[in-house]
């Protein structure tokens, strides 16, 4: 059976040059094929990029080039913004080595060290010995894309970048968007665990229905009469009997005299009830309100769910709001997530964010990166999205109803004013 080319010590063996560059070659052989698995020219791990103030800031890590030389960064840099643009973040390898060491001319103990500048960006080749991991174009954005990373290890496809647990970053791959397969067949039940603590009486409950009034006994026998007890307060007066049909006119009589002023007579019989008048301008079907959402009210689902419907978050408007709104750009959206319940009180935590009214549609998007909220969301809870619609209004000066229409299916009377309130329950990751 072959096997790998290596080199064999044996007692005795006089160890040439050529046993060592035998055995150095092999190890060589095998590390560049690691490295062309893993990909040439791309980042294998760290090395992210970003703009902080006047400087483009750089984390450590490690790529190769496309010749497979090892470019690498051990400790966190930062790169003043020249004037000119475009520009161009670029690491180079290059060699070097112990002076003392040399054999004549040959070059014992070789070195390698990477560079790293911030260029102007010509569009020229760098060569196979450098790397172009991030850009700046002329309006001060940064772009690094995806596809210069390479997912390492275990990964779940999000397209986000994440910290491992020495603060290393990591890409999770890029994000599937294939549509979802059929669910697969039910494993069977696990062993039943130990019975656990009782929990806490909880509080008592609301009283149930009344239930149906049962049969009559049997009646008893009549007991001896009780001695008559005292004359109870006089009842209140009861309800008028209705007015008689006026008689025949009688004949007229003979003027009497005048007499002294008589009292005064009993109020007449009430009136019939008039027809209802029309409903006033505070509650009314066509007052504008929120009339679509990209979530479900109420729903369940997982954190990475849940964070790809809070990268772009999305609702509409009856109307467009009037134009005085729509200059000013209110940031009417407001996220918070409450972590799953326990014995002990828990904060309310606010997912920061903008949005961006754009006629009748409303747009949120997270001010952190997705890795961020997910380590949120990942104990599970209840994530709250309020639209605060109350203090925006349309072209006829009419305030927008916070009317759950959209969240729960069923039209309602449009009250102005309010916050529009919904929430999703995520499970714990």
């Amino acid at each position: 059976m072959a096997q790998d080319a290596r080199t064999t010590f044996v007692d005795g063996l006089r160890v040439t040059a050529d046993h060592l560059q035998h055995m150095q070659d092999r190890l060589r052989e095998a590390v560049m094929d690691l490295r062309m698995t893993v990909g040439l020219g791309r980042v294998a791990w760290g090395l992210r990029a970003t703009l902080d103030g006047g400087a483009v800031a750089l984390t450590p890590g490690a790529a190769f080039t496309p010749s497979g030389v090892r470019l690498f960064v051990d400790s966190p840099q930062s790169h003043d913004l020249p004037p000119e643009r475009p520009l161009r973040l670029v690491m180079r390898a290059a060699n070097s080595d112990v002076e003392a060491l040399r054999v004549g001319d040959v070059q014992t103990l070789v070195t390698l060290s990477t560079t790293v500048t911030l260029e102007p960006d010509d569009g020229g080749d760098v060569g196979p010995d450098a790397l172009v991991i991030a850009t700046v174009d002329g309006s001060d954005a940064l772009a690094q894309p995806d596809g210069l990373f390479v997912a390492t290890g275990v990964h779940g496809h999000t397209g986000a970048h994440v910290q491992d647990e020495f603060g290393h970053w990591r890409f999770d791959g890029a994000e599937i968007q294939g549509a979802q397969g059929p669910p697969g067949p039910d494993g069977p039940p696990g062993a039943q665990g130990p019975e656990g603590p009782p929990g806490p009486q909880g509080p008592e409950g609301p009283p149930g229905p009344q239930g149906p009034q049962g049969d009559p006994g049997p009646a008893g026998a009549a007991g001896d009469p009780g001695p008559p007890g005292d004359p109870g307060p006089p009842g209140p007066a009861g309800d008028p009997g209705p007015q008689g049909e006026p008689g025949p006119p009688g004949p007229q009589g003979e003027t009497g005299a005048p007499g002294a002023p008589g009292d005064t007579g009993p109020p007449g019989p009430r009136g019939s009830r008039g027809p209802q008048g029309e409903p006033g301008k505070g509650l009314s079907r066509e007052w504008p309100f929120v009339a679509e959402m990209a979530w479900k009210h109420g729903a369940t689902m997982s954190p990475p769910d849940a964070v790809r419907l809070l990268s772009n978050l999305q609702a509409t408007l009856s109307v467009d709001p009037h134009p005085t709104v729509l200059e000013r750009q209110p940031q009417i959206v407001e996220v918070w997530f409450s972590r799953a319940e326990t014995q002990a009180p828990q904060p309310l935590l606010t997912l920061h964010g903008t949005t961006t009214l754009d006629g009748a549609g409303v747009f949120w998007k997270p001010a952190v990166e997705p890795g961020m909220i997910e380590e949120v969301l990942i104990d599970g809870g209840r994530l709250i999205i309020r639209l605060h619609v109350g203090s925006i209004f349309d072209e006829q000066e009419r305030f927008f109803s916070a009317a759950l229409d959209a969240a729960i299916g069923v039209e309602t009377l449009h009250a102005p004013g309010g916050v529009h309130e919904t929430w999703m329950i995520i499970e714990r990751g």
